[in-house]
């Protein structure tokens, strides 16, 4: 398995998303450069989405859509998915969970 690695920037973004709706569940998307043959894959930046309706498909498709397009101008890729609940205790995915293609 390769390593993977998370930059300040995109870690602080996300535990501010968090933070900025503790009553609400949030989720977003990992941006990193294409690594190397056998490299590190470096998530550089991080793209909060939502912070209710999470599972509203046609948002976040047209929301996928945009961040491929601004993404691919810096030469940034999708490469994860973060969700985080409204519960501190509340550890499950509720389907929201996908691995990017």
């Amino acid at each position: 398995m390769g390593e993977v690695e998370i930059s300040a920037r995109a870690y602080v973004k996300m535990c501010l998303h968090a933070a900025r709706y503790p009553h609400a569940a949030v989720n977003g998307l990992l941006l990193a450069q294409a690594p190397q043959a056998g490299g590190c894959l470096c998530l550089s930046d991080c793209v909060p989405l939502f912070h209710s309706h999470l599972a509203l498909s046609v948002m976040l498709e047209v929301a996928l859509n945009q961040v491929d397009v601004w993404g691919a101008q810096g030469s940034l890729a999708v490469a994860g998915y973060y969700h985080a609940n409204a519960s501190l205790n509340d550890q499950s995915s509720q389907g929201g969970a996908w691995t990017p293609g």
